[in-house]
């Protein structure tokens, strides 16, 4: 069925299983997604009025969203019902949250699911309201860099230290990383096998992994989750946090603005730049 809102929203849980809610059977009605705000903590000034902002952050309260639920029969609503129920629940039984969409920019949060208004009388609709439990009270929105490739495919002298040239070749392996904001972002950085302790150079920072990616593994250095993680072959998730190239740079966000990044390792990449907001910008 086509979507009735005009705008995009979903959720979609942490293994990439979706629950459209702008579309039967789900449509969003009203909800509080974009209130946010600060706390803050003030010093007073000794013998002056007013005080100084000594520290700030984000506040995590709980959001709501009440959705209608339609079908064609009783049996196709419940079946609805149970399958946006299992997809929310995976999130809270893996303890990883997912994303609710909404026009391009995401909340990254738990969602649970409460059924109300479901009558006898209209066995065909129903009421839920979604509780929406954000891990990082911020709306995202994300540029993903075009994959480059590395040096192995090169040819020229390759100098011991790490350059962005190799010498002798008119090949350049860099890009330009931009980010459109006033302040740093975090990054998510995919290296993609076969190659050997991959790194990127942003704005002058290394930022890289140790070990060995073999062909149809990639590995993950994710800014915002704070995670370091191996995709093998087969699908299994492996932790790969300590291999971290331990220089104090891999957790370095993207600078505000354009900088130039390359690649200093064999092997592919991309770099995707994810914006943070208090709330997404309006638009239909």
């Amino acid at each position: 069925m086509n979507q009735i809102l005009p705008y995009e929203i979903y959720y979609e849980n942490s293994r990439g299983a979706v629950v459209r809610l702008d579309k039967p059977p789900f449509v969003a009605v009203s909800g509080e997604l974009w209130n946010s705000g600060w706390k803050m903590t003030v010093a007073p000034r000794p013998g002056r009025d007013g005080g100084r902002l000594i520290s700030r952050k984000r506040q995590s309260d709980e959001k709501k969203l009440r959705v209608a639920a339609v079908a064609d029969s009783a049996p196709e609503l419940s079946g609805a019902l149970g399958s946006a129920s299992d997809i929310f629940a995976y999130d809270v039984a893996s303890m990883r949250p997912g994303k609710l969409w909404v026009n391009g920019w995401y909340l990254s949060c738990y969602c649970l699911a409460e059924t109300r208004e479901l009558s006898p009388d209209h066995t065909r609709m129903a009421e839920l309201v979604l509780t929406l439990i954000a891990e990082t009270p911020l709306w995202c929105s994300e540029e993903t860099f075009d994959r480059w490739v590395g040096e192995s495919d090169v040819e020229g002298h390759k100098y011991v230290y790490k350059y962005p040239h190799r010498y002798g070749t008119d090949a350049y392996n860099g890009m330009t990383l931009i980010n459109r904001t006033w302040t740093a972002q975090p990054m998510r950085i995919t290296f993609w096998g076969p190659c050997s302790s991959p790194s990127v150079v942003v704005a002058g920072r290394e930022i890289g992994i140790g070990g060995v990616l073999l062909a149809g593994e990639y590995a993950v250095i994710d800014q915002q989750s704070r995670e370091i993680y191996k995709m093998r072959t087969g699908g299994v998730r492996e932790n790969i946090f300590g291999r971290r190239l331990k220089n104090g740079q891999v957790f370095f966000f993207a600078p505000p603005g354009s900088c130039t990044a390359y690649l200093s390792s064999a092997g592919n990449a991309s770099i995707t730049v994810i914006t943070q907001k208090g709330a997404p910008p309006w638009s239909n």
